[in-house]
């Protein structure tokens, strides 16, 4: 039996035993028999301790934190898991409602055949840049409107959905203005919004109000997924929120 006041009782807590003027633990008191894994076991050893092992390290080290990632068997800093989750969700997000993302293409690629017949200039085609960069931009802003549950049904045009986006700060003219990240650059976005409002793509706002409310359920899905996972451990940060412009 311990002490009494403050010292007996983390004394009993921790299992130290007075000896002399040393104390030491008892290594040997301990459950000795099988032992349940419950969910708050899982949520410490997979995310509390191994966030907070990163934290301490980092703040020794003066480096980024950094986490293991089981998919990969390697270290990787926080920034690079955060980014790897977000391009993964974006893509996922996007695929979700591809049958949308592959007419907006295809109209993309007709309009440039259109406007280029009888030029001496290359025709696109889904390899092109152009063509690329408009299906990765369809996949961000599927993304980032979906995991801030927008209502795209109070959209009416291409400039009500671009001017929602300037507010918000997701658009710039150089994704290096001013030091800040954008996440779309005028022109992309422009390009893919006057296509989504054109109405030459048949059904095309009803259909994106549908991509939108499929992108809240995947999203959903991915965040209760990455439980236990590297990504897991960086959600713990509140770093889940703002989609990756690349």
């Amino acid at each position: 039996m311990h002490d009494s006041g403050i010292k007996g009782f983390l004394a009993n807590l921790f299992d130290i035993v007075p000896s002399g003027k040393e104390t030491k633990i008892d290594l040997s008191r301990y459950n000795k028999g099988r032992a349940d894994w419950t969910g708050k076991d899982s949520k410490a050893l997979t995310e509390v301790i191994p966030t907070q092992l990163s934290q301490i390290l980092s703040a020794l080290t003066g480096k980024e934190p950094k986490v293991f990632d089981y998919k990969s068997g390697k270290f990787v800093t926080a920034r690079q898991a955060r980014n790897s989750f977000e391009r993964s969700r974006n893509e996922a997000i996007g695929n979700a409602s591809s049958d949308l993302r592959n007419d907006i293409i295809n109209e993309f690629i007709e309009q440039d055949r259109a406007a280029n017949r009888g030029r001496n200039v290359p025709e696109l085609d889904r390899n092109s840049k152009a063509v690329r960069n408009l299906s990765k931009t369809y996949d961000t802003l599927v993304s980032v409107l979906s995991i801030n549950n927008v209502n795209v049904s109070n959209f009416n045009n291409a400039n009500d959905l671009i001017n929602y986006c300037r507010r918000q700060r997701w658009v710039g003219n150089d994704l290096a203005n001013g030091g800040r990240d954008y996440i779309f650059d005028e022109k992309s976005l422009r390009r893919l919004a006057k296509i989504l409002y054109s109405r030459r793509v048949a059904g095309s706002q009803g259909r994106f109000e549908g991509a939108i409310i499929n992108g809240q359920l995947t999203n959903a899905e991915m965040i209760n997924n990455a439980s236990g996972t590297v990504y897991g451990t960086i959600h713990n940060g509140g770093n889940f929120n703002r989609p990756n412009a690349g």
